[in-house]
């Protein structure tokens, strides 16, 4: 499966039978109907793994730095929109 430290929370808390509502980021890794899929942020840039495939941005350049498989451009702008909201969500806190 793939998967980020994020997903632990949902994952546990869900195996425990404990709500879980309040981790809008994580997901369920043990639930079979769960997209695979992780995301990635660094200093100016962002990438994302999928099962068709992985890239890297660079938000200066503003372009891939690395893709390793098929990556479509519908990939790429699933990666800028959860940058974006994963940040906004940050400002609004």
């Amino acid at each position: 499966k793939i998967a980020s430290q994020t997903d632990l929370a949902k994952t546990l808390l869900n195996q425990l039978k404990i709500k879980s509502d309040d981790f809008v980021w994580s997901k369920d890794i043990l639930n079979y109907g769960t997209k695979q899929w992780a995301t990635f942020v660094f200093n100016d840039g962002f990438g994302m793994v999928k099962p068709n495939g992985d890239y890297t941005f660079d938000n200066i350049g503003k372009q891939k730095i690395q893709e390793r498989g098929k990556v479509s451009e519908v990939d790429l702008n699933q990666g800028k929109a959860m940058q974006q909201r994963t940040f906004q969500d940050y400002l609004d806190k």
